[in-house]
């Protein structure tokens, strides 16, 4: 899948607007199969109360559990927050498992104070992660390159091999033989990781090569300002990952990169 046929994927949300009345407000409710939707149920009420919702999340938790988290704008509207809760509270009955808001120590200012931590769904399973933005990506390259000069690169690269090889690990103790298939999930995670919209161009297993094509990398872009700076992050974790899959140490090479003028940065692994 190209760039242009995905849309954004908002994992976090910081809402800053000064004197606005935000709240944050959890919903945690049972579902029934064709009876009971808690989002559509939620927004149909706060949209009868002309209550602005400028951020929905909705979580399946189980079978019969929904989370639903909103960001509140009360200023269009007469009602409090406590009337929201009251008036949800009334609708949904002996659906609702627990409903929460929070109110910003600063106003107008939101962090997702009811949401933590962040995670990773794997087959069911949840991994914590931790999110830099672009900028603090930025920061963490250009000072690592600044204190270690070209060691940077070793060290990058070094480490990406080793969360390539761990992460090949940890799916086949979730059952995945298949070295397609895990060829597939690890490259596909490159993309759900914001690193870049990744993609197995070839693979021979027999030979022990593939092709991978890197559209949008996310490392090009942090590290534009460094002279002489190659892809080193993501160059290890594919070596990682089929020094794994093809079990032998292989090579890795960027032949085509974003930051020499490729439209796309391509890695060509080979033993």
């Amino acid at each position: 899948m190209m760039k242009d046929e995905t849309y954004i994927k908002n994992i976090a949300n910081i809402m800053i607007k000064p004197g606005k009345p935000l709240f944050e407000l959890v919903v945690r409710a049972k579902v029934k199969q064709q009876e009971f939707c808690p989002a559509i149920e939620a927004m149909r009420m706060l949209l009868a109360m002309r209550v602005k919702c400028p951020v929905v999340r909705s979580e399946l938790i189980s079978d019969d559990e929904r989370l639903e988290y909103f960001v509140l704008d009360l200023s269009g509207t007469s009602w409090s927050i406590n009337d929201v809760v009251s008036r949800i509270k009334e609708g949904f009955k002996e659906n609702l498992l627990d409903i929460r808001y929070h109110v910003p120590k600063h106003g107008g200012i939101v962090t997702e104070a009811m949401l933590f931590p962040p995670v990773l769904r794997i087959d069911g399973g949840l991994t914590r992660v931790a999110i830099m933005d672009m900028p603090s990506w930025k920061v963490f390259f250009l000072n690592l390159y600044d204190k270690l000069s070209s060691g940077a690169l070793s060290l990058l690269w070094d480490n990406g091999i080793k969360i390539g090889e761990e992460i090949v690990k940890g799916l086949r103790r979730l059952g995945v033989t298949d070295r397609r298939i895990l060829a597939e999930l690890c490259i596909s995670m490159m993309r759900s990781a914001g690193w870049g919209l990744a993609r197995i161009k070839l693979m021979n297993i027999s030979m022990a090569r593939a092709q991978i094509v890197v559209e949008d990398s996310f490392e090009c872009q942090v590290t534009k300002s460094i002279p002489g700076y190659v892809n080193s992050l993501m160059r290890g974790y594919i070596n990682g990952v089929f020094n794994e899959i093809f079990g032998r140490k292989v090579n890795v090479v960027e032949t085509s990169c974003i930051k020499r003028g490729g439209r796309v940065c391509v890695f060509e692994v080979k033993p």
